[in-house]
């Protein structure tokens, strides 16, 4: 029996899909702090449900246009701290 499933993409065809996707819905990409999004789900993901992961995200990428629509700064980490500080304790 084969292994049928392909190989996962590099970390540089992970940037440049993520970088056509970007510019294919109008989303400047340097804008984008992907550390600080997977630190988001991971912690949600591991201390709370994996299913609100993505969700979270999906939550802190409104709450960030919601930020920069309105004129004002835009402090990213500020917004994720805020939805870490919601989740349970982690557990040891």
């Amino acid at each position: 029996m084969t292994d049928d499933k392909p190989a996962e993409p590099t970390r540089k065809e992970q940037q440049e899909w993520l970088r056509a996707v970007c510019v294919e819905i109008g989303v400047d990409p340097d804008l984008l702090d992907v550390g600080l999004v997977l630190d988001v789900t991971k912690e949600v993901a591991h201390r709370f449900v994996r299913p609100m992961a993505p969700v979270s995200s999906y939550a802190l990428g409104i709450a960030v246009g919601l930020a920069a629509a309105s004129g004002g700064p835009v402090d990213q980490k500020a917004i994720a701290d805020r939805i870490v500080d919601m989740l349970p304790p982690a557990s040891d």
